[in-house]
């Protein structure tokens, strides 16, 4: 199995469910509903002529992103402010690394995205380990560490964002049996931290 090169991007939100039961009416009521609270969490108005869904996708247009010189060493905000300079516009996605042990967003991304002046989306890169292998992250070894970021997102940025887990994942991949970095390991480990983070909150 061949890895695509692609970003897998997840939704961590607790999205109103509707039951088939439910009818039509109560979907879009509820699409409704969630709607307008994403496009206020972003600064939209409730009514515009291009709004955002609940799953984050602009009805008209489409989002400008950047992950501003990410290679410099500089903090996000001072990064961010300089490349938005020289666009002569505001970006709208904010893409950020993380990994290991980090808490995210820190401190300076949470001040990014709630800028009164620009909302901004958070897409966040975060690679669980460099020691670890896929294999052993499905089976629960850094449980801990997914608990200890899923109890700081919750606390700290309710918000909803972008996630990708340990992106470009094919520069990794090791396709000999037993090695725990194959293919169909990662996706295990994917859908592990991605269900575990759900699971908490």
């Amino acid at each position: 199995m061949r890895l695509r090169k692609a970003t897998a991007l997840i939704l961590l939100a607790a999205l109103p469910a509707c039951s088939q039961a439910s009818g039509t009416a109560r979907k879009a009521q509820t699409d409704t509903h969630t709607e307008a609270r994403v496009n206020g969490l972003l600064g939209i108005a409730e009514s515009p002529a291009c709004a955002v869904t609940a799953k984050l996708i602009p009805s008209c247009g489409a989002w400008w992103g950047i992950a501003p010189e990410i290679f410099t060493g500089l903090p996000p905000d001072r990064a961010l402010a300089g490349a938005e300079e020289r666009m002569g516009r505001a970006a709208d996605i904010l893409h950020v690394y993380h990994r290991s042990n980090e808490l995210f967003p820190n401190d300076r991304e949470v001040a990014l995205a709630r800028d009164p002046s620009h909302r901004r989306l958070l897409l966040i890169n975060w690679k669980p380990s460099f020691d670890v292998t896929w294999a052993e992250i499905a089976k629960g070894a850094l449980d801990r560490r997914i608990d200890r970021l899923a109890d700081h997102i919750r606390q700290t940025f309710p918000e909803q964002f972008f996630l990708t887990v340990h992106h470009e994942p094919e520069d990794d991949v090791r396709a000999n049996p037993g090695s725990g970095m194959t293919a169909t390991d990662y996706a295990a480990m994917f859908r592990h931290v991605v269900q575990r983070l759900r699971e908490k909150g």
